[in-house]
């Protein structure tokens, strides 16, 4: 009997082009079928028969930060929620850049074919109280009209921007603990930041499409020849002590392909 494979005989990994191989932490390729129950009036049992298919990648990466080395806390510069500055009570964070999409696919068509249609931004930042909880007090005591605020995150060179509506606030008190602030935001119009080819800057102001290689030792998974695939979400983690973490995942535009 051969010997399982290992993480060690992952060979090669990239998105957009991009050799991500250096930077990749997790990866798994899903197949899913769409399946309906082709049973007739008088059968017992329930027939499944397959009518479209979708494939799918998840992947988590770390950032590139300077000298070499990988994105951490250290690496965040800045973070201004509605032109104040935050960065020294931020305890924890995280950017969520969704793509809403609809199957664009025709009706004799074996394979989904995602098409983009919006995209929805949620920022989350978990924050020291020191004195107030501001965002909390905000919400009660503030008109409508003050709840529309900038969010700007800077990391690693990245300069994240956008207008955003304050959701919610919750202001924590435990005992032993820290009293803390989280807060959301979700998007309040185009972002404008950043603009760059990254995975954040083309899900928030590119296509959101992007080819996709993985091998895994075994084989490789691939979008299909001049095909791409959407990305349907894409989270950027932040914690302190801890590196910047981005989460992502990729529908794939018809069929990708696996090459052993």
């Amino acid at each position: 009997m051969s010997n399982p494979l290992t993480s060690l005989n992952f060979a090669a990994f990239s998105i957009g082009g991009t050799d991500m191989l250096a930077l990749l932490r997790t990866f798994a390729f899903s197949v899913e079928n769409e399946q309906v129950d082709a049973a007739g009036l008088a059968d017992r049992y329930v027939v499944h028969q397959v009518v479209k298919q979708s494939q799918s990648a998840e992947f988590t990466v770390f950032v590139n930060g300077s000298g070499g080395l990988r994105a951490s806390n250290l690496d965040i510069t800045l973070w201004s929620i509605g032109g104040t500055a935050y960065l020294g009570a931020i305890r924890a964070g995280s950017i969520v850049a969704t793509t809403e999409s609809r199957d664009r696919s025709g009706i004799a068509d074996a394979y989904q074919f995602p098409n983009a249609t919006r995209t929805q931004v949620e920022v989350r930042t978990e924050k020291l109280v020191i004195v107030s909880a501001p965002f909390v007090e905000s919400l009660m005591t503030g008109s409508i009209s003050s709840f529309n605020v900038t969010a700007t995150i800077t990391f690693a060179g990245s300069a994240f921007s956008c207008p955003m509506s304050i959701k919610s606030a919750r202001h924590s008190i435990s005992r032993d603990e820290l009293q803390m602030e989280e807060v959301v935001l979700t998007l309040a119009g185009t972002p404008t930041g950043p603009s760059d080819s990254s995975l954040l800057g083309n899900i928030l102001l590119g296509t959101s499409l992007v080819s996709l290689s993985a091998a895994t030792g075994g084989g490789t998974y691939a979008t299909g020849t001049g095909q791409t695939a959407l990305i349907d979400r894409l989270t950027t983690s932040f914690k302190n002590a801890a590196l910047v973490q981005q989460t992502g995942t990729l529908t794939m535009q018809g069929a990708g392909t696996w090459t052993a």
